[in-house]
């Protein structure tokens, strides 16, 4: 069982730093991102061990402010901003974690191991399906979906979500191995201290953006919006971060017993309300209410007439100014946006905000559609604002930008399926026995019903719009986490019988190894047969096409250069496209050329040739299909550059 387990952490450790590179070389050329990415790996893990407290105190200080800082250094913002830091965190955690062995709690090993063993496996996989498992369509300027991306920007799109998360789970590992038997000190002097100064200055700036300046360091859609960002450049980002980090710190301030920690909550508690509510986070305010429910009882029936029952005090007073300013604030406020969402207080008021809620936009339907035809598997890890917007257009001919399901559970099914989603809802059921566990203990009591509030803060919230999305509250949620399982999971390890031992081996071998490696298969089989994006195009209708020159101009119609993998989806304009393939001459005294075509449904032509000579081959167009694929392979020709094959078509 042993063994298993450290091949998994070596084989998601391996992954998730190739996964860096490949961040790196997808970037668009003359990006910053091509050195940036291995540059902050090395960095992190040159820095990681060589001054390991230093780099840890800095890199989570730059946490909340990294997009800030990157926003004007740049002098634009840039969606992929957060990625180096992710790097320079990953560098610093692998230098410092074992290779071969995981650190979490024995409860959380199983689920964990095979959630990351999984993206690990499928990462690679939707790579190379959105560049058409080939290197030809990196050049193109196709789009892989109706309101996608091209082939490259979607590569790199996936790769970095998946990049994210698995750094994500690698971190709360290493937080077991580095934190997870130290004092509480060392935990909050090197994570989170240093993170609270950032959240601090997040919060500063937003409450400046909201009531002063709504365009000062704040770009985008968001001014026009009314709707601070903060450091983030992301209203909901911001608004995440300030309840899931901001709140939860300012109640553990509150907590303590010296004046200088009840006066430092008293004033960042209600500092992170007034940020939740300028972010205009509907999502963030929900879950700063239920943070700040989880620390008012404590403070409410717990002590009498201590500074504590000033914070108690503050809480309530933050939540009526809160509350009152829904119509005094602007339509950006949270809020007032909460409040225009609810519905009427009618049956079919209700009935109609109750399916608004499912379907969000056309998300949620999207997602059941995606889950409907790909139940097993799903379309991939971090795919599904890929497919949404063109599964929207499919089922209720809506226009949807791309954005995340709604709904983390419903995301996750729709991304891996019902089989690859197994961890991580098994993932979510430990998490659920956490936090009862936490509002059960009686030892500290206070901090572990804080802590659990501020887990089903973060469990709220994604149920409606998960939060998690962005890399940087992905990483907070990991830290939180991470400080959950410590406070919930002090429990010494029980000795395990032989037959407990053998069950759980089967048991790893099923669920981290098996269950894994069947998904991947799967997988890979509907990337094949399925989602590639020429089968996507000719099934949704869009143009698509890679390895074709531009048209030029002939006696009776117009010819094509072809590269040895060239494909095109085009409308029908009849029943038959007749199609001439010209190898060049030069490119024939090499060796003998065997050329390929076949459309979506058949191979149409499969010849070699070694004279030189035109090669007649006709595309029948099947009865009430739109449109029509052509994919000519030509073997031989890669040498040969962009015009070794000449291709001319008409329509009869």
């Amino acid at each position: 069982m042993s063994a298993v387990l450290s091949s998994t952490r070596v084989l998601v450790t391996l992954s998730t730093v190739a996964a860096v590179g490949a961040h790196g070389w997808l970037s668009a050329e003359g990006s910053a991102l091509r050195w940036m990415m291995p540059t902050a790996l090395l960095l992190g893990a040159a820095s990681g061990w060589l001054w390991p407290r230093g780099a840890r105190t800095f890199v989570f200080a730059l946490a909340h402010v990294w997009p800030l800082i990157v926003f004007l250094a740049a002098g634009a913002p840039n969606p992929d901003a957060a990625a180096p830091w992710v790097a320079l965190l990953l560098g610093i955690t692998l230098v410092s974690s074992p290779l071969g062995r995981w650190s979490l709690p024995r409860a959380w090993l199983v689920p964990v191991a095979a959630w990351a063993v999984l993206l690990a496996l499928g990462w690679p996989i939707v790579l190379w399906r959105e560049l058409d498992f080939t290197l030809v369509s990196l050049q193109s300027d196709t789009l892989n979906g109706l309101f996608a991306w091209t082939p490259r920007q979607t590569a790199a799109f996936l790769t970095s979500t998946t990049l994210t998360q698995l750094s994500a789970i690698l971190l709360i590992d290493w937080l077991w191995t580095t934190y997870g038997r130290r004092d509480d000190s060392a935990l909050s002097r090197e994570v989170l201290a240093p993170m609270t100064v950032g959240t601090s200055i997040a919060i500063a700036i937003g409450i400046f953006q909201g009531l002063v300046q709504i365009d000062w360091l704040n770009v985008g859609v968001w001014p026009r919006l009314g709707r601070a960002t903060g450091t983030f450049l992301d209203a909901n980002a911001f608004g995440a971060v300030a309840a899931l980090s901001g709140a939860p710190v300012a109640g553990a301030l509150l907590l303590q017993r010296t004046p200088w920690t009840v006066a430092a909550g008293a004033v960042l508690l209600p500092a992170s309300g007034v940020a939740v509510w300028v972010s205009g986070s509907r999502t963030a305010l929900l879950g700063w209410l239920i943070v700040a429910a989880g620390l008012t009882v404590p403070l409410l029936f717990r002590t009498r007439g201590s500074w504590r029952a000033i914070g108690a005090g503050l809480i309530t007073l933050t939540l009526l100014l809160v509350m009152l300013s829904g119509r005094l604030g602007g339509p950006g406020t949270a809020v007032y946006r909460l409040w225009a969402t609810l519905p009427s207080p009618t049956v079919d008021g209700a009935t109609a905000f109750a399916g608004a809620m499912w379907e969000r936009d056309g998300y949620g339907t999207a997602a059941v559609g995606i889950i409907r035809e790909f139940p097993l598997t799903g379309v991939g890890p971090g795919s599904f604002p890929l497919f949404a917007p063109d599964y929207a257009f499919i089922t209720m001919r809506k226009v949807i930008p791309p954005d995340n399901a709604q709904n983390w559970w419903r995301q996750q099914v729709a991304e891996l399926g019902w089989l690859g989603s197994l961890p991580a809802i098994w993932c979510s059921w430990l998490v659920t026995l956490l936090v009862s566990r936490l509002w059960r203990r009686r030892a500290d009591r206070p901090l572990a019903l804080l802590v659990g509030a501020a887990i089903a803060a973060l469990g709220v919230m994604s149920l409606v719009s998960p939060p998690t999305q962005h890399p940087l509250v992905l990483q907070t949620a990991a830290v939180l986490l991470f400080c959950a399982g410590r406070l919930g999971l002090e429990q010494p390890e029980r000795p395990q019988r032989e037959t407990h031992r053998a069950q759980a081996a089967g048991l790893v071998l099923l669920a981290v190894c098996l269950l894994p490696l069947v998904w991947a298969g799967l997988t890979l089989r509907s990337a094949v047969v399925n989602l590639r994006p020429p089968f996507r195009a000719h099934r949704i209708g869009w143009l698509y096409g890679y390895g074709f020159s531009a048209a030029e101009p002939i006696r009776g119609g117009e010819q094509r250069w072809a590269a040895h993998r060239a494909v095109g989806v085009i409308p029908a304009e009849g029943r038959r496209l007749l199609l001439t393939l010209e190898p060049a001459i030069d490119a024939l005294a090499r060796e003998p050329i065997r050329l390929r075509v076949h459309d979506r449904h058949q191979i149409v032509l499969d010849t070699e040739r070694s004279l030189p000579g035109p090669v007649p081959c006709a595309v029948d167009v099947p009865i009430g299909e739109r449109w029509v694929m052509v994919q000519i392979d030509s073997d031989g020709l890669a040498e040969a550059g962009d015009r070794a094959l000449r291709v001319t078509a008409r329509w009869e």
